[in-house]
C-alpha cells in the first residue's frame, strides 16, 4: 500500500512556517508531524521555483546538501552483507 501524498494545504503551511515565520526545518517537522527531510525538500523545491533553478543545478544542490550522508552510507554498505537465497 502506498502512502498518501501530502495535501497542498499542508505543503503551504510548512513552507510558510519555514520561509515566512523563520522556523527551522526540524521544529517545523515536529509541529506538523512530518519527517525533517520532507520539510527540507518542501523548502528546497519552493526556493528552486522562486529562483528559477534548472534541473541540473537542483540535483547538484540536493546532492551537495546531503553529501554528509555518503560516508555513512558507504560504511553501512560495507558492514551489511546480504546473500540472496
Amino acid at each position: 500500500m502506498m502512502a498518501r501524498p501530502y495535501s497542498d494545504d499542508l505543503r503551504e503551511r510548512v513552507v510558510a512556517a519555514v520561509l515566512e515565520n523563520g522556523l527551522s526545518c526540524p521544529r517545523t517537522a515536529a509541529r506538523f508531524d512530518i519527517a525533517v527531510s520532507t520539510a527540507v525538500m518542501f523548502k528546497v523545491l519552493i526556493l528552486a521555483v522562486q529562483n528559477s533553478v534548472n534541473d541540473a543545478r537542483m540535483e547538484y544542490l540536493i546532492r551537495d546538501r546531503l553529501s554528509w550522508l555518503w560516508p555513512a552510507a558507504g560504511f553501512v554498505d560495507t558492514e551489511i552483507s546480504w546473500t540472496p537465497r
